[in-house]
């Protein structure tokens, strides 16, 4: 069981608390969404959560059955995607899964071509991923995220930039595979966090 605590956390940026302290206990097969206006730290806050930024505040934790996992290995445990994550342009989208699945447990025994299908990209296997359009890009690394199988899975700004289609299929999917899993997610838009807790964040002045 994968538990994530968090106790009085603030985040500062400029000497400038982003978002009042925050405390929460998360765990296997439950879900949260923050929430929260533009620059209100949502993204930080998520990168807090994925142990890649230290909070100036407070306390954050990661466990596993019932042991503290370090920091520096938590990447073991998460799976994770936001619309700024870099891809290399050079691969072709087969490259790019047998990558990343080489790397990550996936949930599909056929990681390259199940992912492709479930995401609907399954003729661009060949293509280089420096011809995908936007929207293809941010399915895709959406998807690897989604599709990896670790008990954390965070998700910032998930259906940003699809089409309607597009963002329902996407919806489809995280609801399908989150499983048992510990999901965060966030977002400004009513659909992606409508089924979920909320964390709204506020200014912390």
């Amino acid at each position: 069981m994968f538990k994530l605590q968090a106790t009085s956390l603030a985040i500062h940026f400029h000497q400038k608390r982003l978002f009042y302290p925050i405390s929460l206990n998360l765990s296997q097969g439950q879900a949260i969404a923050v929430i929260g206006p533009n620059g209100s730290g949502k993204t930080s806050l998520l990168r807090a959560f994925c142990g890649q930024l230290r909070p100036q505040e407070g306390t954050l934790s990661w466990f596993h059955q019932d042991k503290p996992i370090e920091p520096e290995n938590l990447y073991k445990y998460l799976s994770w995607a936001g619309p700024y994550l870099d891809l290399f342009a050079e691969l072709t989208l087969a490259q790019q899964l047998k990558i990343h699945f080489s790397l990550k447990p996936c949930v599909f025994k056929d990681p390259v071509r199940d992912c492709a299908e479930a995401l609907k990209l399954s003729e661009h296997l060949s293509k280089p991923l420096k011809h995908f359009s936007s929207g293809m890009l941010h399915r895709l690394k959406m998807g690897m995220a989604i599709f990896t199988d670790t008990p954390l899975l965070v998700l910032d700004e998930p259906t940003a930039t699809l089409d309607e289609t597009q963002k329902n299929n996407l919806l489809n999917l995280i609801q399908a595979y989150r499983n048992d899993r510990c999901l965060i997610l966030a977002s400004n838009i009513e659909d992606e966090y409508k089924h979920f807790d909320c964390l709204e964040l506020k200014g912390g002045g």
